[in-house]
């Protein structure tokens, strides 16, 4: 059916939609949502919100890169202080699976750069926090550098190699 004089709507049954000439508002899904955009129900939608956009999803999220294979260097990014491809890199997801944080073209598996002396935080919620190293060759152990207390220890194949007390 059409609405006012800058209304278009349909509605039969549960599918829905709606565009407004006037609040420049388009929704599908579940008419009635004060959104800006507003896709799906309320369970599973996509949503905005003045300057926020909102996924909110009860179920599995698949977000698919070059999905015909025809393409190379594509990228999700997260930014911020610029529209489209403007503004600073804050996280970088590649299509060779290269995960950077701080930078636009990761180089290595996980790429973290910074201007902070410390860039990255492992913390335990308990007293020991634990750093594993492991390469493809379970047979000849890994190397471990734990934190137990004000200890340091590097543990290699499940051995304590080193501990460094709080002393030094």
């Amino acid at each position: 059916s059409f609405g006012g004089t800058d209304n278009l709507y349909w509605i039969d049954g549960s599918d829905r939609l709606y565009l407004s000439g006037t609040t420049s508002e388009l929704r599908v899904g579940n008419y009635g949502q004060s959104a800006g955009i507003n896709f799906g129900n309320n369970a599973d939608r996509i949503f905005t919100d003045n300057y926020t956009m909102y996924i909110q999803n009860n179920n599995s999220m698949i977000f698919n890169i070059d999905s015909n294979n025809n393409h190379t260097g594509q990228k999700y990014e997260w930014r911020h202080n610029g529209e489209g491809g403007g503004g600073t890199a804050l996280m970088t997801l590649g299509d060779d699976g290269n995960l950077g944080i701080g930078t636009a073209a990761p180089t290595d598996v996980l790429h973290v750069k910074g201007a902070a002396d410390k860039l990255v935080l492992v913390e335990s919620t308990d007293a020991n926090v634990a750093l594993e190293l492991r390469d493809g060759d379970a047979s000849d152990g890994d190397v471990q550098f734990v934190g137990v207390g004000d200890e340091l220890r590097i543990d290699t194949g499940n051995t304590e190699s080193v501990r460094i007390d709080g002393d030094g």
